[in-house]
């Protein structure tokens, strides 16, 4: 099992890396890092400074002038504030700064070799799952993005996008692997792991709302931790909710560590010249 310190290495890694894969869908999108901070910007909705080294003393001059530059092209702002960021009081300087906490998510950590498997499912509930080496399924993907919008609100720009980025990637073996929940054939829950290393890293977990709260989300995410065991990921890790953590520690999941999710609107739209 992972120690604390370096399971929280492993969540300050996933959020990075899942930031660098969805930014290869847009040539647009830029990583920095600069001036005690990292961040990106066209890689999701907005911006997204998910790293922060500064000393008490500075930061809230260069937060603002951070601010003032992602100000000027008009865009939302997520500022994540995780354990091993600094100041350690990075909280106080983000709300001076009119951040709002959308969100205390918690980092979690199972170690795949200890996943608590034997759990009740519905009857009629079947996985289908596609990724790897082999031919992208077209049903699955489309079935994961039509879950993962009617669940999340996806704009349909955002859902092009996403397949797109999916279809394109022409890496071998790919590092996503998606699976789809069919309850009596209907796709009703998703999951997704992004491989890196030996470490399965969950996302994009959703189910639609008439199908909660009956295990099927716990399942969908135990069959894509199995998937990702078996492609030889010996640890999976992610960030929860505050509201969502129950199916993850039936899991084996544990957490290590809070993370901060800071938003703040944009401040004006920025005007074509």
């Amino acid at each position: 099992m992972q120690s604390a310190a370096e399971a929280i290495a492993l969540l300050d890694t996933s959020l990075e890396v899942e930031l660098r894969e969805l930014g290869r869908a847009s040539p647009m999108a830029e990583f920095h890092v600069a001036d005690g901070l990292a961040w990106c910007l066209g890689a999701v909705p907005g911006a997204v400074v998910y790293r922060t080294g500064l000393d008490s003393a500075s930061a809230d001059g260069v937060i603002a002038d951070r601010l003032r530059a992602f100000d000027a092209v008009g865009v939302a702002i997520t500022w994540w504030a995780g354990p091993r960021d600094r100041p350690e009081e990075l909280r106080r300087h983000l709300a001076a700064a009119n951040f709002d906490l959308a969100d205390d998510e918690a980092g979690m950590v199972a170690d795949l070799q200890q996943l608590v498997e034997n759990l009740p499912v519905p009857s009629g509930l079947e996985f289908a799952m596609t990724g790897a080496d082999e031919r992208l399924d077209e049903r699955v993907i489309d079935e994961w993005l039509d879950v993962a919008e009617l669940t999340h609100g996806w704009p349909p720009e955002r859902r092009d996008i996403r397949r797109t980025l999916y279809f394109t990637d022409e890496r071998r073996p790919r590092p996503w692997r998606h699976v789809v929940a069919r309850l009596n054939g209907t796709p009703v829950a998703v999951s997704r792991i992004l491989l890196h290393e030996r470490t399965a890293m969950v996302h994009g977990v959703a189910t639609v709302p008439d199908a909660r709260r009956r295990g099927i989300g716990t399942a969908v995410t135990l069959r894509a931790l199995q998937l990702g065991r078996d492609h030889g990921a010996t640890v999976a890790v992610l960030q929860a909710s505050s509201e969502g953590q129950g199916p993850y520690r039936r899991l084996g999941f544990q957490q290590v560590a809070s993370y901060g999710r800071f938003i703040r609107r944009a401040q004006h739209e920025r005007v074509a010249v």
